[in-house]
């Protein structure tokens, strides 16, 4: 997870859990979850995480672990971690480079929130930047 030395995503513990559980509705098992930046919204640029069948060898692989609690068919817990991947964009590197990502809660909705070093101004909903 680095580029040229530099640490590429810092994931907070909740992001993990949060794309933990993206990641276990995938039906699909040819389908990976790419992160990448698109081209859109009223400032430029926006964050698209989307599973798809076609992963670049260039993608950077990102493993998370995450601590899963399963119980057995005789009444007991078993914690266990569980590695799972995730892609980022090669073409989204650059842009992505140092970002912190964390999850963001309120009683309407939940979702990821992405501070990134790189970007340079925002639109008033906070969905695009530039």
């Amino acid at each position: 997870m680095s580029l040229a030395g530099k640490q590429l995503v810092t994931l907070s513990s909740s992001a993990k859990y949060f794309i933990s559980n993206i990641l276990g509705k995938n039906t699909n098992p040819n389908d990976k979850l790419l992160l990448s930046v698109k081209s859109g919204g009223c400032n430029g640029f926006v964050y698209d995480f989307n599973f798809t069948n076609k992963i670049n060898k260039f993608d950077e692989v990102i493993t998370i672990d995450t601590l899963t609690n399963i119980n057995t068919n005789i009444n007991t817990n078993i914690n266990t971690n569980i590695k799972q991947n995730f892609y980022i964009d090669s073409h989204s590197l650059l842009y992505l480079a140092g970002t912190k990502i964390d999850v963001s809660e309120n009683n309407m909705t939940s979702g990821l929130v992405f501070n990134n070093p790189n970007k340079k101004g925002g639109c008033g909903c906070g969905k695009s930047f530039n």
